[in-house]
């Protein structure tokens, strides 16, 4: 194996502690001591774990019980996690465990450092995860009756521009020139559902203008309604805004300065729902009627001025293409009643001045909002009740500032590092002119685009002034929102890790901020993150790199669900099997082997292999003999079970082994048992039948008869024994291709 020598000399590691199992892989070991005796007998220092599959990859697991004393881990536990097919590069977060029993909980340590995986650096870890000191003091639950039990998760840190998910805000400022004005000819004779104007562009989108002369449903009656409508919604995808600011005004067409206009300043979020924002109640029929210069010869010119555009362009699988800012109200509510939409939306204009959606005047669509029925009106109007009611109380409990909260907030763990944020990264372009967007619209927070990670969809929320309600006042505040969560069934829990990121400019690095803990995702915190992330005074302060390029900055996020896959591996022995002897008489053998009868230890099949005139290596030298696993498909694939062993031979010659058998590897023992006819001593070596090349072995001198045809006149007796048994074994095999279900009959027989 190859290790990173660059990452075991100095680890900075974030300790925390969880009740959550590890996601990706579980080493239970049943007997600790028996683990280092057979360590110590096959004189190797690592327990090597069974093949795993985590992150796509497939890995095992090392432990080194009494410490990888060549990298610094004497008088420690060292635990490194091992990549077994690597590939050009991958770069990967690992925590590892170790659970207290005591406590019931497990200790997670993670590498705070990104660690890249490739064919030279296949190895990474901590050579010291633990002293053995602090291990072995039973008080703190680590070793307990000899068991302890440790673990992995690996989470896939890609870095490749056509998988990383992001956003780029940009705003589009424009002059406050007229736009576009609309001649509205015949007013008297116009329908009462509303007049559209001809389509005209402004920014790169299609738009019309909607006007309603006797007021729209909301409104009928009492006041002219001006609504602009954006076009082609079918071409943006779900969940894509923009915000707009513009004036709508009623000109006068009599007066010269035009002293008798009316102009109203409108903030709006336009998205493939909501595509026609505007003013319900304009200006009041009575007293339109009574104006002599805004009517005029029966016509009337509404002008348009656009005052700025701002969305983003998110970058998603390589391709740019045009994206929401986000639904930024934090009070939102989106209920559907019959065909109806009904959008509860904060909005701000100037003194008494309102501009809604059209959704929220209770219409079904922009084209026709007239046609909707009496029933869907009032059902909405049962519905905004209900909604208003809901916020009120959500806003009245949700933002409480718990002690534990406090706690996490002076505890966050800041790194730097030069790969970028695996699922979302949120580039703003100013962040001053969102702040001023928020403001208009009388807004905290700035939600991106849904993105999706882990198998969930997600929104990134940004308070560039501090979440106040929830003790963020003068920090940046950055949460992560769980989305489309009517899909997840109920009730639902997920248990994610969560990694916060601002980019600094002056060192070209992300600063990670995170504290280890596991956020728990429910129907009621569908929210989790940090108020306190950064304080205003260092985020503004130039000198940290944050804002650059004038007020440019960049934000990013990493969630890791975690979701235990029942991957791990149970590592136990049995003992005290010294009274299963299994004895055969042996009567002219041939030289070419023979096979004693079956006999069974340990709910295992066993054969002994005599070779009289020893293997095809050591042929007519040695007398061989193996101890042969016959059911040795029982033991999965991947698995594999060490056992202790003596072979007698005529009660005078005794050789003792221990060996792991596999699946592919059913039969352990001596090539060279004793030497036929030199009494020299060598030493002792144990081999697979199919290795023994050049070894040389010796005790006694044993002489048989030969007959002519080669036969082996001479009686020989063996007797084998099993000291004991020791395997490692999945904790939760997969189940047969063959069957619909895991039965009692697919576990290893023999062991409990």
């Amino acid at each position: 194996m190859s290790f990173s020598d660059d990452g075991f000399k100095s680890v900075s590691t974030l300790k925390t502690w969880r009740e959550v199992p590890p996601s990706h892989y579980i080493l239970k070991i049943e007997s600790f001591s028996s683990l280092l005796r057979i360590l110590d007998k096959t004189k190797v220092d690592n327990h090597e774990s069974n093949e795993f599959k985590a992150s796509g990859y497939t890995w095992r697991l090392l432990l080194y019980p009494s410490g990888d004393q060549e990298r610094n881990g004497s008088n420690h536990i060292s635990l490194y996690l091992k990549i077994m097919y690597p590939p050009p590069e991958m770069n990967a977060l690992l925590i590892f465990f170790i659970y207290d029993q005591l406590k019931d909980k497990y200790l997670s340590i993670q590498d705070v450092e990104v660690r890249q995986f490739n064919k030279t650096n296949r190895v990474w870890g901590l050579s010291q995860l633990v002293s053995l000191d602090c291990f072995r003091n039973t008080s703190n639950g680590f070793l307990v009756n000899d068991s302890c039990v440790f673990g992995v998760e690996v989470f896939d840190i890609k870095c490749d521009a056509f998988e990383v998910q992001g956003a780029y805000l940009r705003t589009l400022r424009q002059q406050s020139e007229i736009v576009k004005i609309w001649t509205v000819e015949k007013l008297s004779e116009l329908k009462e559902t509303g007049h559209f104007s001809e389509q005209f562009s402004v920014g790169g989108y299609n738009w019309k203008f909607h006007l309603y002369p006797k007021g729209a449903p909301k409104a009928k009656g009492k006041c002219l309604s001006i609504y602009l409508c954006l076009q082609d919604q079918d071409k943006f995808p779900p969940g894509w805004k923009m915000h707009v600011e513009f004036k709508l005004s009623i000109n006068d067409q009599v007066h010269e300065n035009n002293s008798d206009r009316i102009t109203k300043i409108g903030n709006a979020w336009f998205s493939a729902l909501d595509t026609a924002w505007g003013f319900p109640c304009f200006i009041k029929l009575a007293d339109l009627r009574r104006s002599t210069s805004n009517i005029f010869r029966d016509a009337m010119e509404i002008e348009l001025q656009i005052i700025s555009m701002s969305t983003t362009i998110a970058i998603i699988s390589g391709h740019l293409v045009l994206r929401d800012l986000g639904r930024v109200s934090a009070t939102a509510i989106t209920s559907v009643v019959g065909a109806a939409t009904i959008a509860i939306t904060s909005v701000v204009a100037a003194a008494t001045i309102a501009i809604t959606s059209v959704a929220a005047a209770a219409t079904t669509t922009v084209v026709d909002p007239a046609s909707a029925a009496v029933s869907i009106v009032t059902a909405a109007a049962i519905v905004i009740a209900t909604a208003i009611a809901i916020v009120a109380a959500a806003a009245a409990t949700a933002h409480v500032v718990t002690a534990c909260e406090k706690c996490i907030l002076e505890k966050l763990t800041v790194t730097m590092r030069n790969v970028a944020p695996a699922h979302y990264t949120l580039e703003i372009e100013s962040l001053p002119f969102l702040k001023e967007i928020l403001s208009k619209t009388g807004l905290h927070s700035y939600e991106s685009p849904e993105f999706q990670a882990s198998g969930y969809k997600w929104r990134l929320i940004l308070y560039p002034e501090g979440d106040k309600q929830r003790g963020g006042e003068g920090h940046i505040s950055l949460y992560l929102e769980i989305v489309g969560i009517q899909n997840l069934g109920r009730p639902w829990e997920i248990d994610a890790l969560l990694n916060f990121f601002v980019f600094d400019a002056s060192w070209a690095q992300y600063k990670s901020f995170q504290d280890g803990r596991v956020k728990r995702f429910n129907a009621v915190n569908k929210e989790r993150g940090f108020s306190r992330l950064l304080t205003l005074a260092e985020f503004y302060d130039t000198s940290n790199g944050y804002l650059s390029h004038g007020d440019r900055c960049k934000f990013g996020v990493e969630v890791f669900v975690i979701k235990s896959e029942g991957k791990g591996e149970r590592f136990f022995t049995m003992d005290n099997l010294s009274k299963n002897v299994y004895v055969e008489k042996f009567y002219e053998l041939h030289k070419g082997g023979r096979y004693s009868k079956e006999f069974t230890i340990g709910d295992y099949k066993w054969k002994l292999h005599l070779y009289p005139k020893g293997v095809p290596k050591v042929n007519g030298e040695f007398l061989s003999i193996f101890i042969h696993l016959v059911d040795n498909e029982k033991i999965p694939i991947g698995n594999k079970m060490y056992v202790e062993f003596k072979l007698r031979m005529n009660h005078q010659v005794e050789k003792t082994g221990g060996a792991w058998f596999r699946s592919f590897a059913p039969a352990w023992g001596f090539p060279c048992f004793t030497r036929l006819a030199d009494p020299k001593p060598t030493n002792t070596k144990l081999a697979d039948p199919k290795q023994a090349d050049g070894i040389k072995f010796a005790d006694k001198r044993l002489t048989m008869g030969i007959s002519d045809n080669d036969d082996m006149l001479f009686e020989v007796l063996f007797e084998a024994v099993i000291t004991s048994m020791s395997m490692a074994i999945d904790l939760y095999p997969d189940p047969p291709k063959t069957k619909a279900n895991p039965t009692d009959s697919d576990a290893p027989p023999g062991f409990p």
